[in-house]
């Protein structure tokens, strides 16, 4: 006898209903020796020009649309943020996380704003799974259920996003604030995501 199983939609509601939880972690905070109230200009120092921003795959709009993100926020908190060229900043010599502001760029911001992003995989979760049915559906003297379990495996990612305020012109070494929010996400949406992961990170993070 030809058996029909029919089989409920079980499966598709635990998919649609997954158990992963994508989680937020925010870090960084103010120096606490730094008063910066008396802060009232910022210049953001892009870094997609260097070997190292461009071997992570660093892009100029990418960043440019990064800063305009930070830009936003520290406007509303009173500063007066720039974007300095790249004909003005130089990347030191001996060390290439180090970077300068040259002294003809003209008047130094009280601080420099500089950023990191990232996305990439994460671990690759497996997510269980059940399904149920009945066997002989529909035909008299037939019955019985079936049931079972299945599995499926979900990619994961994560998202990365920081940003970092320096004192100290025209070398800006003194790390005055840093926020960072890391993101757990279903997919590889950084550039979706960024601009409210921004304002997180200064909700979360800047109290000024």
């Amino acid at each position: 006898m030809k058996q029909r199983i029919g089989l409920f939609a079980f499966s598709l509601f635990l998919i649609s209903c997954s158990p992963i939880r994508y989680n937020t972690y925010y870090e960084g905070g103010h120096d606490p020796l730094y008063d910066i109230g008396k802060a009232k200009t910022i210049g953001f120092m892009p870094t997609c020009w260097t070997e190292k921003a461009k071997a992570n795959g660093y892009d100029e709009l990418v960043e440019k649309q990064m800063f305009v993100y930070a830009r936003n926020e520290l406007q509303k908190r009173g500063f007066i943020v720039n974007f300095i060229p790249r004909e003005y900043i130089e990347q030191d010599t001996y060390d290439e996380k180090n970077f300068y502001v040259k002294t003809e760029y003209g008047k130094m911001p009280d601080l420099t704003l500089m950023l990191f992003y990232w996305q990439g995989p994460a671990e690759k979760v497996q997510v269980p799974g059940q399904a149920i049915g009945t066997i002989n559906w529909g035909k008299s003297g037939g019955g019985g259920y079936y049931g079972g379990t299945q599995g499926y495996e979900v990619q994961t990612y994560f998202l990365v996003l920081c940003y970092t305020l320096w004192s100290g012109s025209p070398k800006y070494m003194n790390k005055v604030w840093e926020g960072t929010i890391k993101k757990g996400s279903p997919k590889p949406d950084l550039f979706e995501q960024a601009s409210s992961m921004a304002a997180d990170i200064f909700y979360k993070k800047f109290d000024k």
